[in-house]
């Protein structure tokens, strides 16, 4: 890392300050990546970027802006805190924006990996690549691959504000993946995998996603289409995240305190079936989502959302806290060019107690999802409908591949209804089990 992150952060203080700024708070960020595209065994690209950005917001009289920059010399620092100070002064008034207070603040730290220290060169990114690509080729029936990736992420994080907080942190990722093609008889299917963790050592076996992409790819042809009617659905797990993000959504202090989710007046009541437990934990060791404080500086911890599918809880910031007259849930998420927003961590549906086969095979005509397509979802009203790819579910046995259908249902009644399976891998930041839908609309023939 090239940027004295200690003395950047302490010159912004200090000018913003001289600006007449009245609190401030900054996010100084630098994060290195590296990335490796294989096509048909041959190197297609292998590139390696670095970039700085600082994240600057002031307050003053309710009035607030924020400002980022690339650019990190003494002119540029002196530029954009005059700036920030010139453009809130010149913004109306916001009574819910304000920065932490030291009694808010974080002051203990959770004890989690995120950072892995192992570095990767190229060559080594374009190995996992190509043993990726080459497993997926290995497999009978895969006529052509739209190539395969290896990518690796180290970021060096400041948050500072002007009245004493002041933490640094690290974080790592990894990851690779490939996507494949099959035809026959004119039909063309394609399908990947990937891999995605913080940690290197972690990663899944490059030959078993690859061979994965290629079975998934092949399962596909032969798809037509059902009729249409309504039936019962499972998401299978690699899409049924899906579902957890329309919850994560709809309970978002942003769309609260705007009145704009229709789960706005369902506080502390009952929202899906009572064998759902959602929980949002940041503090799981090297995972994609745990961080050791907020994007606003507050505390983080493990929550319950939903509890026997009781909504327990909002996911809030400080200003949709106050909006809400609501204590803040330490869920603040900061971008480099935005204001900090309410969000999730590590989302997640825990495990069920049934078996996905046991699912299939209650199932007399039913659709196994393994794949969403498109998205029209209102949070409004809770309307849902989207694209979608898979496999038809007759007499409790996967009878044939299906494709280009749409399913539709209202998203209180999808959640009232939702079954969970215990097939759970966090290995994302919003996660779940593969989950059973009792009936929705099936368009097909």
């Amino acid at each position: 890392m090239k940027l004295d992150q200690n003395l950047t952060a302490e010159k912004l203080l200090d000018l913003a300050k001289q600006n007449g700024a009245e609190d401030v708070d900054i996010s100084i960020n630098e994060t290195v990546s590296q990335s490796s595209q294989i096509r048909l065994s041959k190197l297609e690209s292998s590139e390696i970027s670095e970039t700085v950005s600082i994240s600057l917001r002031v307050f003053i009289n309710n009035k607030t802006s924020i400002i980022s920059s690339t650019r990190f010399d003494d002119e540029s620092l002196k530029s954009i805190c005059k700036k920030a100070v010139d453009m809130a002064k010149a913004t109306p008034e916001n009574p819910y924006s304000r920065l932490a207070k030291i009694t808010e603040q974080a002051k203990i730290f959770p004890k989690i990996e995120l950072y892995d220290k192992k570095e990767l060169s190229n060559k080594e990114l374009e190995d996992l690549a190509l043993e990726c690509e080459d497993s997926a080729l290995e497999v009978n029936g895969i006529t052509n691959t739209d190539g395969s990736s290896a990518n690796s992420t180290k970021s060096f994080t400041t948050v500072a504000t002007s009245n004493g907080f002041f933490r640094q942190y690290k974080k790592s990722n990894f990851s690779f993946s490939v996507v494949v093609l099959a035809k026959k008889n004119g039909e063309m299917q394609r399908d990947f995998d990937y891999s995605n963790s913080v940690f290197f050592s972690d990663l899944k076996n490059p030959s078993i996603v690859g061979k994965n992409a290629s079975e998934r790819t092949l399962s596909k042809l032969g798809s037509k289409k059902p009729n249409s009617g309504k039936f019962s659905i499972i998401f299978n797990k690699r899409i049924s995240n899906s579902i957890v993000s329309h919850i994560s959504n709809a309970i978002n202090g942003n769309f609260i305190a705007r009145g704009t989710s229709f789960l706005k007046n369902s506080l502390n009541k009952k929202i899906t079936s009572s064998s759902i437990k959602l929980i949002d934990d940041p503090l799981i060791n090297r995972a994609l989502g745990s961080k050791f404080f907020d994007g606003e500086s507050l505390p983080v911890q493990k929550r319950i959302l939903i509890k026997e599918g009781v909504l327990m809880g909002w996911l809030l910031d400080l200003s949709t806290s106050i909006q809400l007259k609501m204590p803040p849930t330490g869920n603040a998420l900061r971008f480099s060019s935005s204001p900090p927003s309410p969000g999730p961590s590590n989302i997640y549906i825990e495990n069920g107690n049934t078996k996905l086969d046991d699912f299939v095979s209650s199932i007399k005509n039913g659709f196994y999802v393994t794949e969403l397509i498109g998205n029209s979802v209102n949070l409004t009203n809770g309307d849902y409908s989207r694209g979608a790819s898979g496999f038809w579910i007759e007499n409790g046995k996967i009878s044939f591949p299906v494709s280009e259908v749409t399913i539709a249902g209202n998203l209180n009644e999808i959640f009232q209804s939702l079954e969970p399976a215990n097939d759970l891998n966090i290995d994302k930041v919003i996660s779940s089990p593969s989950l059973f839908v009792k009936e929705m609309t099936v368009a097909g023939n």
